[in-house]
């Protein structure tokens, strides 16, 4: 099994704030596709979580960085900026 750690980030942004692409009851709704691409998501931040469109797997930002979780646990880092979400 192959382990992975995802290190503190030791920079810090003057300009905290929080973004939101989608409303959470979007997904309760059933709205599983939204096409915001992650490109667009980087441009408000460099750390976060969120999903991938037909909820392929849990997103997670971190320094700008983004990862795919899977169901079987793994990560895999996303270099597709292309790539959409329905919630980040």
């Amino acid at each position: 099994m192959e382990r992975t750690t995802i290190r503190r980030s030791r920079k810090r942004r003057a300009d905290n704030k929080v973004y939101l692409c989608a409303p959470v009851n979007s997904l309760v709704e059933g709205i599983y596709e939204q096409n915001i691409p992650f490109h667009e998501i980087r441009k408000h931040g460099d750390m976060g979580l969120g999903t991938f469109n037909d909820l392929d797997g849990e997103m997670m930002m971190v320094d700008g960085e983004i990862y795919r979780v899977g169901s079987d646990g793994k990560g895999n880092q996303v270099t597709d900026d292309d790539l959409c979400t329905p919630f980040a």
